[in-house]
């Protein structure tokens, strides 16, 4: 996953930068569930530098526009990393829907699949174009010392709300507009321009039309035929893994989490 380069007080801009190239680096290489690799989803060029300009003009004035509204989304989207504040959403939404269980399980885990690829193969596209993220005075957020196109908070977005259409299809403009908010806070933070954010959302989606394949094809819809065995045979019932209690632990502390009331 990507992660945001802080320089120390002591540390030169470029080592700040060769620091952030590297880690990068790392996350375009990291390992995928849907891609066969990074730049299978390349994204193609940024806009040159007259669009660049534009678009800088125009966040600069919607920074010096920000309300309270504008900086509790900010806020609130760059929470955690990526698939924080989606996890959340997905799980109570999945809760106030009656669907629980391995149904939960598996719509967090195709989610989270697709986020993470999202992710990675913002990674490779960042790396290949290397276009700097806008330089304004009033960030209201940390700017990444990382190339911003595509924005790949922008690409989890995209990711996550395809993949939710796709289990809730009676919601699709729901999610739509929490993707729309999510990609956009990016923007309204000042750390993204709009056309990066707008590449994101559109590889995220690419991403998420993998999962929604996948998650076609897993088998999870056919009926059981078999039978319920009415003793328990420790030969062929052993006792859950370990991995399966954390992971019970990870989702059971997520829904101890406080969601605010308009996440679902």
């Amino acid at each position: 996953m990507l992660v945001a380069v802080v320089a120390s007080a002591a540390a030169s801009p470029a080592a700040t930068l060769a620091a952030a190239d590297a880690r990068q680096a790392d996350a375009a290489s990291s390992k995928t569930w849907l891609l066969s690799n990074a730049s299978d989803l390349r994204v193609g060029p940024p806009p040159g530098a007259a669009e660049t300009q534009a678009e800088l003009d125009a966040l600069q004035a919607l920074a010096d526009g920000r309300d309270g509204a504008a900086l509790d989304r900010i806020s609130y989207w760059d929470a955690g990393a990526p698939p924080y504040r989606w996890t959340q959403r997905a799980i109570k939404y999945a809760q106030s829907h009656g669907v629980g269980g391995n149904r939960a399980v598996r719509l967090v885990a195709l989610m989270n699949a697709a986020i993470n690829d999202a992710v990675v193969a913002s990674a490779d596209s960042q790396q290949t174009f290397h276009r700097a993220r806008p330089t304004l005075a009033n960030h209201v957020v940390g700017a990444p010392a990382t190339p911003g196109y595509p924005d790949e908070r922008a690409a989890a977005a995209g990711a996550a709300e395809r993949v939710l259409a796709y289990v809730f299809p009676s919601d699709t403009e729901l999610f739509s507009s929490w993707a729309d908010e999510a990609a956009f806070s990016r923007v309204e933070a000042g750390v993204a321009f709009p056309s990066d954010a707008t590449a994101g959302r559109g590889l995220g989606r690419q991403v998420g039309e993998l999962a929604v394949s996948w998650g076609q094809n897993d088998g999870s819809a056919e009926k059981w035929t078999g039978t319920v065995p009415t003793e328990p045979d420790p030969a062929v019932d052993p006792p859950a893994p370990i991995v399966e209690l954390v992971c019970a632990c990870t989702i059971m502390a997520l829904l101890a989490r406080k969601v605010p009331a308009n996440a679902a």
